[in-house]
């Protein structure tokens, strides 16, 4: 009796950190575009992340399904830096983006696309300002 009770505590300290694992995935969001600036000694870099609207604990079998109102967030690094240095969300309008791109003028400058609709600007100094 006391075996099957030990192997019923690590069946359910398995399943309980995978359900962790997963919400931690889950709330972390999944890379779209990850793109690079570099000039010199200069160097800058934008991560377009789609995130879930919501990630409560307990509604980890809900990830597995489509989220139909994502937020977007574009993460600026600079200096090949793990450290975020400034960061803007976008949620769209009760649609999901399908793709990201990321466009880098020669003066550090970039500009953040989602399904080819311009949403984000951001200088080279990482200040983010919404698209006209």
């Amino acid at each position: 009796m006391r075996s099957k009770f030990r192997i019923l505590l690590v069946f359910a300290t398995i399943i309980f950190i995978a359900y962790v694992a997963r919400w931690i995935w889950w709330r972390s969001g999944s890379i779209m575009a990850d793109s690079e600036w570099n000039y010199m000694l200069q160097s800058s870099k934008i991560v377009v992340k789609e995130l879930p609207s919501s990630a409560p604990f307990w509604a980890v079998p809900f990830s597995f399904f489509p989220d139909d109102n994502p937020y977007y967030r574009c993460e600026y690094y600079r200096f090949r830096s793990p450290m975020l240095f400034s960061a803007q969300t976008h949620q769209g309008e009760s649609f999901t983006v399908s793709t990201a791109r990321v466009e880098w003028s020669d003066a550090g400058d970039a500009i953040v696309y989602l399904d080819d609709v311009q949403i984000l600007e951001c200088n080279a100094k990482g200040y983010w300002s919404k698209a006209p």
